[in-house]
């Protein structure tokens, strides 16, 4: 038998007792969740928060740049030993045959059988 409360609502609203208590249910695990999410994600936004750089960590990035670029500068090839680069270098044969005959130079041929990054 229907209390007075539910038989309104049933009748006036047209909300059985049992749907009101499903969607009660919904809405508590709905906020539930989303209570979950913003305690999980909210520490991590705040953790990245950017800081102001300290000038001492400043100054040692920028000696570290510079010891770096200085090692850089070092190692990098000169313009000068780069000029292989403009050698246009053909990986077909018989097309470097056909261009040689037509410009009368030689042909410089690099064969290897062996994969050039293997041990030796």
């Amino acid at each position: 038998m229907l209390t007075k409360i539910a038989w309104a609502n049933e009748y006036l609203l047209g909300v059985s007792t049992r749907t009101m208590r499903n969607e009660s249910a919904t809405m508590r695990t709905k906020t539930a969740i989303i209570i979950t999410m913003f305690l999980t994600i909210a520490p991590i936004a705040w953790a990245q928060t950017p800081t102001p750089p300290d000038p001492k960590q400043a100054e040692a990035a920028k000696t570290q740049r510079k010891l770096l670029d200085d090692r850089a500068a070092v190692i990098k090839p000169l313009p000068t030993e780069l000029k292989w680069q403009q050698i246009p270098w053909l990986t077909d044969l018989t097309e470097g045959q056909r261009l040689a005959k037509e410009e009368k130079r030689p042909i410089f041929l690099w064969a290897s059988g062996d994969d050039p990054l293997e041990r030796c």
